[in-house]
């Protein structure tokens, strides 16, 4: 904790005794570690003993404190949570407000009132397409990100995905001395593998009230045990042990992600010679080479790891793992084609500089209709890619039929035929 790699999280029921120098967070307790939020103490008792935290350890190194919430109810979130949100603030630091399902409705995100967006909520939604635009919409507004309840490597590498600051989890409260080093060997991990989300940055409002902390250090890949809980940012080799769940969700982020990347490209009729479109191709090669290099990077410690550890592969863990490496290579396809309507719209712009010909006017039908051909290279590509994995994601593993032993041949010439 005090070399900075993993912090402290505690809540009103725990007590927990901050170590020196250590990053922290101040949970509230509605969710609790048995899930029905038994611990909570009230509002105003909860108050008081976020009070006395920030007096006893100072502002300086705390991460965010969480606002009341109803869990897995953004109504009753956005209730319960406003009257707090400014008096967390006034502390001198951040303000986090848990996003539940359905809270993309209107009205039901205070943007303006909060410094880090908290993924509440149940699994599958915080696992979701809607989760993951709200993370990088709070990341875009300067804010930053966490995710609760994350304990396998693949969930981290799902927060990371989506741009998460840190996230929390009991991985270290069951076995710490096992569990630790593991966590440990996560960090170096994700550290030495290629990120779909680039840097994260440190939280941080733009236009935050004045009563906010001094700048930080880097608050990235960070991991916050307490007690009860564990808050790591998004790998041991050692394979945790992974739900189906989360093996189909990576697989449909992945997907979901490729798709946004092909609904970013203009239409055919929509490609002309336009510098707004080489600002599109740019971001888009990028973006897609992040997710080729995502795709490289996941199935090489999947297998290194399978390696290590045959005994803990599953059907759908190579299921997954083929899923990936599959999907590189109609993506690669795609960025290929990328590249060539580059050059393509290159060539377009250059033509424009020479002198009107019959000659330069079929050249430039010519080298539009390759642009737009490359284009199209590019959707088929990422939908194949797309298609594959969700394919992968939706195929249930079923146990293998069984077929009845053939009784034995009988010497007795009666009983055969």
């Amino acid at each position: 904790m005090s070399a900075g790699r993993i912090g402290c999280m505690t809540t009103p029921a725990q007590g927990s005794r901050i170590p020196d120098g250590a990053l922290d967070a101040y949970d509230n307790s509605r969710f609790g570690s048995d899930g029905k939020g038994r611990y909570w103490p009230g509002a105003e008792a909860w108050f008081a003993w976020l009070l006395r935290t920030v007096e006893r350890y100072g502002p300086d190194r705390c991460l965010w404190a969480l606002a009341p919430d109803q869990p897995f109810d953004a109504a009753g979130t956005l209730t319960e949570s406003l009257p707090w949100l400014a008096r967390i603030r006034e502390l001198g630091i951040p303000a986090a407000y848990a996003a539940q399902d359905g809270c993309d409705a209107p009205g039901l995100l205070p943007w303006d009132g909060f410094d880090v967006l908290f993924l509440a909520g149940s699994t599958e939604w915080k696992l979701g397409p809607v989760a993951e635009r709200l993370a990088r919409e709070a990341k875009a507004l300067g804010k930053g990100v966490h995710m609760g309840r994350v304990n396998s490597r693949l969930r981290l590498g799902v927060a990371e995905w989506f741009g998460c600051d840190s996230a929390d989890g009991t991985y270290l409260a069951y076995g710490p001395d096992k569990n630790l080093p593991k966590l440990l060997n996560w960090l170096d991990e994700l550290d030495g593998r290629p990120s779909l989300v680039g840097g994260t940055q440190p939280f941080a409002v733009a236009d935050a009230p004045s009563t906010a902390p001094p700048p930080r250090a880097d608050l990235r890949r960070r991991v916050l045990p307490g007690q009860e809980t564990a808050m790591i940012p998004p790998q041991s080799l050692e394979l945790p042990l992974v739900s189906d769940l989360d093996q189909r969700m990576l697989l449909h982020t992945v997907a979901d992600r490729l798709n946004t990347v092909m609904d970013h490209l203009p239409m055919p009729d929509q490609i002309r010679l336009d510098p707004g479109l080489s600002e599109i191709l740019d971001d888009e090669v990028r973006h897609l080479a992040s997710l080729l290099g995502y795709l490289a990077g996941e199935h090489a410690f999947r297998h290194r790891a399978a390696t290590r550890y045959p005994a803990q592969v599953t059907a759908t863990g190579r299921r997954t793992a083929h899923a990936l490496a599959a999907a590189a290579e109609p993506t690669g396809a795609a960025l290929a084609a990328l590249g060539s309507a580059v050059h393509h719209l290159g060539h377009l712009a250059d033509l424009t500089h020479q002198s009107p010909t019959p000659a330069r006017a079929r050249t430039t039908a010519d080298a539009h209709q390759r642009l737009v051909d490359s284009m199209g290279a590019v959707r088929t590509h990422l939908a194949r890619a797309a298609k594959q994995l969700r394919a992968a994601a939706d195929t249930r593993t079923t146990p293998s039929a069984t077929t009845p032993p053939r009784p034995a041949a009988s010497a007795d010439p009666s009983r055969t035929r």
